[in-house]
């Protein structure tokens, strides 16, 4: 007669839970962190009861914007207030949203930066991009870099791979 070791097979169910609990708490966790903290002014938290309301959670509408600061046509170097505002228009326009990094440091000019203004920028609108910045130290008005910089579609590329 053969005997058989139930051991083994216990030690293997085992491991299968202890797997799949493992990936439901990383699902778990991934879902919290895209969930936003807070609303930005005038904007209802996502309520997650409808599809659009999770897929406007976890479609991610940040984007990367690189730049050179000159100073007296020479590369800036030292600490900034850089202030982004995006606009409906070239010139005068509705505002749809501000963004301002204090003390960025710029080396021989360059910075980057990530900016996040939400669906407002994402939904297909044409906007434009207003760059302004003054001296760390200061507490000035930031001084305007014109023209302001129109949003090519690459941003919105993110959702190209949503059926519509």
């Amino acid at each position: 007669m053969k005997r058989t070791s139930l051991i083994p097979s216990l030690q293997v169910r085992k491991q299968e839970t202890s797997l799949s609990l493992l990936v439901w708490a990383v699902l778990a966790t991934l879902l919290a962190l895209t969930q936003p903290a807070f609303a930005y002014q005038g904007q209802e938290k996502p309520s997650l009861e409808k599809l659009e309301d999770i897929e406007a959670v976890l479609t991610p509408t940040a984007f990367t914007y690189q730049g050179q600061l000159k100073e007296g046509g020479v590369p800036a170097n030292g600490v900034y207030d850089v202030q982004f505002i995006l606009h409906t228009a070239q010139t005068g326009g509705e505002e749809l949203g501000s963004i301002v990094y204090e003390d960025l440091v710029l080396s021989n000019g360059l910075f980057r930066v990530d900016l996040d203004f939400g669906r407002v920028a994402a939904d297909g609108q044409e906007s434009w991009l207003e760059v302004a910045v003054r001296p760390g130290d200061s507490t000035e008005a930031y001084t305007v870099l014109p023209p302001r910089q129109k949003l090519t579609p690459t941003p919105y590329a993110i959702f190209a791979q949503q059926e519509p």
